[in-house]
């Protein structure tokens, strides 16, 4: 007697147990739609590959080039000091303005770093440097919002087409 109810007790722990680890079929299907929403998600942030699409800014030193699926939300503002050029990247949400980075075209500034160098129109090679910005606080932006900016800084490592 005493056998038969340890079995029966036993059995029941692992019908309980093998119960408790099934997935149903709604849980099992909403993890796939989310790993497939993040899966889209980030492959629409990816650098895009050198033979994809990419918008080109000019430039009076040459041409620069930025991921097609990041420029929508770039702004950029040009300027000239001391015979140096810069462009400034940034982008805004929700009234809040976000500064990626400055490129300057022609010599370095401050604690700007080389990034390589541009063929001009001319034929001439234009040193590049880039100063990449801390950026704000990004907590009160979604998710996505946020993925998107860092992408957007990122794209500075492909701006010269290299």
């Amino acid at each position: 007697m005493k056998k038969i109810t340890l079995l029966l007790m036993a059995a029941m722990l692992v019908l309980g147990l093998t119960a408790c680890s099934k997935k149903t079929e709604t849980e099992t299907k909403a993890e796939a739609d989310n790993a497939d929403a993040k899966s889209t998600e980030e492959e629409a942030l990816a650098i895009p590959a050198p033979e994809e699409a990419w918008e080109v800014i000019a430039t009076p030193y040459g041409d620069l080039r930025y991921p097609a699926n990041l420029y929508e939300d770039l702004k950029r503002e040009e300027g000239t000091e001391e015979g140096i050029y810069s462009m400034k990247f940034s982008t805004a949400y929700d009234g809040e303005n976000y500064d990626l980075f400055t490129l300057y075209i022609g010599g370095e500034v401050g604690d700007a770093t080389y990034l390589g160098s541009l063929k001009g129109k001319d034929g001439a090679e234009n040193e590049v440097y880039v100063l990449p910005y801390e950026l704000n606080d990004l907590s009160k932006l979604d998710a996505a919002q946020q993925d998107k900016i860092y992408a957007m800084q990122e794209a500075l490592n492909e701006v010269l087409g290299e």
